[in-house]
Order: structure tokens, then C-alpha cells, then sequence
């Protein structure tokens, strides 16, 4: 994410576009990966807020770079991201451990 954070949006002559999504998607797809990522080794409250600070934290260290800039759309967007990730897990959670369920082969 960190790397993703400061390339340029402009593509390079050279390389063309390097960037897979461009937006909101980048945002969404990038921190919910990550929280879903902390979840695995942190309590889920800790995972979101530490998924979504890293982004705040991102965006923040994109102020001071030139060609880049600091968006609020964009914080939303970390946060759509992480708490799509969250549901997400709440639902895989809930369908691993429900007792008497029979699994689909």
C-alpha cells in the first residue's frame, strides 16, 4: 500500500500505467485487504481501526508530496474498504462455527 501510495498518478511514458485499479476501487480493494489481513492475528476492533488509521496515515503522507494529493473521498473510501472487510469476516466467522450445520461439499 505504502509503495501504491506515493507512484505518480500519471503514467510513465515508458512503463504506460502500472496502477491496476485508479480511485475509490484502489482505496476499497487495498484496505480491505489489509484489515482483513490484521484480523488474523489482531481482536477485529483493533484490526479495522489499525486497517483504517494506515490509510489516514497514507493519505496524510500524501500531502507532502508534490505530485500527489490528500483526499477526504478517499478516507471514506478506506473506510468502505475496512468495513466491507469486516462484514465480510463477521460472515465467514458465523458460517465456520455454526454448530449442526451441515458443510456443502
Amino acid at each position: 500500500m505504502f509503495v501504491g501510495a506515493i507512484l505518480p498518478q500519471v503514467p510513465s511514458p515508458m512503463l504506460g500505467s502500472i496502477r491496476p485499479l485508479d480511485g475509490p476501487g484502489e482505496h476499497i480493494v487495498a484496505s480491505g485487504i489489509l484489515a482483513v489481513l490484521l484480523q488474523t492475528q489482531l481482536p477485529a476492533a483493533r484490526a479495522m481501526g489499525l486497517a483504517w488509521t494506515y490509510g489516514a496515515a497514507l493519505e496524510g503522507a500524501q500531502w507532502f508530496i508534490s505530485y500527489r494529493s490528500a483526499e477526504l473521498a478517499d478516507l471514506l473510501m478506506n473506510a468502505i474498504g475496512v468495513l466491507a472487510a469486516w462484514v465480510m469476516v463477521l460472515i465467514w466467522r458465523h458460517r465456520k462455527v455454526q454448530p449442526g450445520r451441515p458443510r456443502r461439499p
